[in-house]
């Protein structure tokens, strides 16, 4: 059972060290933070958008939040993803992973 644990978790390092990443733009809007990035290449397919956030009170204040979303975007197309993640945090930035 270790082992297979340890399998995947090698299988996941590897495939998060293939994607690259983009800085998308942070808004708050509707009672929840989205994050908007613009494809300004070749055709991309986002696997995850990674929120960096902190907490307003309380210990541990730095959060990093990732959202699978397995979207395809064309080159000059704008993609806009909603988090879930209300006012209780403030918004530092957040990312776009995709392959």
């Amino acid at each position: 059972m270790k082992t297979v644990i340890v399998l995947l978790a090698t299988m996941a390092s590897l495939s998060a060290s293939a994607m690259s990443s983009t800085y998308g733009k942070l808004s708050f809007s509707g009672g929840q933070y989205h994050c908007t990035v613009t494809n300004s290449g070749s055709a991309k397919t986002y696997k995850y958008v990674v929120y960096d956030m902190e907490r307003r009170a309380g210990k541990d204040r730095e959060v990093t939040v990732q959202q699978r979303i397995d979207l395809a975007a064309a080159a000059g197309e704008t993609v806009t993803v909603g988090s879930g993640i209300s006012a209780t945090m403030i918004g530092q930035y957040c990312r776009f992973l995709s392959k």
